[in-house]
């Protein structure tokens, strides 16, 4: 919350923008406060998904949208392979497409858009591998060894899970129906 007031404070946008601090599953706005709710690879830690996806509707005025990508479950996602993505790096449970797609339709939500990104983010995730890999000296020399060999242990089997379909990527466009 402090880094985002700052960044933004950086940039020279902090006329523009408001942030509050709050639980994603209880948010602290009124309900058809927004005309359009937005999440980027965020979902994937937020626990309870059904409650998330309420909130998000809750807080759109009819005809608003809802809009996000996320890291969603794979066909092949092994329970090795979540619990140790959730271990390291603070993912707490994975939707399907298909499955937050029900979850808007359960909230009087219309899906307008629902696309799977799983190919184009495997290209993305393994070209930014490389490059945070081409940064290991700069890391090594701020953080330390142990520091870049635990975040690239962690960050290639992310990006494998990808290409071996145990994790998935999304996005959903829906509009809250009056």
């Amino acid at each position: 919350h402090e880094s985002a007031i700052r960044l933004t404070d950086l940039v020279g946008l902090a006329d523009l923008v408001q942030f509050r601090h709050g639980s994603a599953l209880a948010m602290p706005f009124a309900a058809a406060s927004f005309d359009v709710v937005i999440g980027q690879e965020a979902f994937a830690h937020v626990p309870d998904k059904p409650r998330l996806i309420a909130e998000c509707a809750r807080v759109v005025r009819p005809g608003g949208t809802v809009a996000f990508t996320d890291i969603m479950r794979g066909e092949r996602l092994t329970a090795e392979a979540a619990e140790r993505v959730q271990r390291e790096m603070g993912f707490a449970g994975f939707e399907t497409l298909d499955g937050y797609a029900r979850l808007l339709a359960d909230q009087s939500c219309t899906v307008v858009e629902q696309d799977d990104l799983t190919a184009w983010w495997a290209e993305i995730l393994r070209q930014r591998l490389a490059m945070y890999r081409g940064l290991r000296e700069t890391t090594v020399a701020r953080f330390g060894a142990e520091h870049f060999r635990k975040w690239d242990d962690t960050y290639a089997f992310f990006v494998d899970l990808f290409a071996a379909g145990q994790l998935a990527g999304g996005r959903l466009v829906a509009r809250r129906n009056a």
